[in-house]
């Protein structure tokens, strides 16, 4: 889970190799989301969108599964 902002003193997630937080490229990865997705809004913002999606990978499975159960 992501937390939505990379100062949340909720989370340990953090870079493994370096000391700060993961970058909006990398939540956008982990998300799952094209590099050429644009995200609108101030930083803030930016990670809360990131923070608050569910990952592209999971949507599709669940869509999937339910067309599956639908036929």
């Amino acid at each position: 889970t992501l937390v939505t902002s990379p100062s949340h003193k909720g989370t340990t997630m953090c870079h493994p190799d370096f000391t700060r937080p993961l970058s909006l490229e990398e939540y956008r990865r982990i998300q799952g989301f094209p590099e050429k997705w644009k995200l609108v809004g101030s930083l803030r913002h930016k990670y809360e969108q990131l923070g608050n999606a569910v990952p592209l990978p999971l949507a599709k499975a669940v869509g999937d599964a339910v067309v599956r159960m639908l036929q």
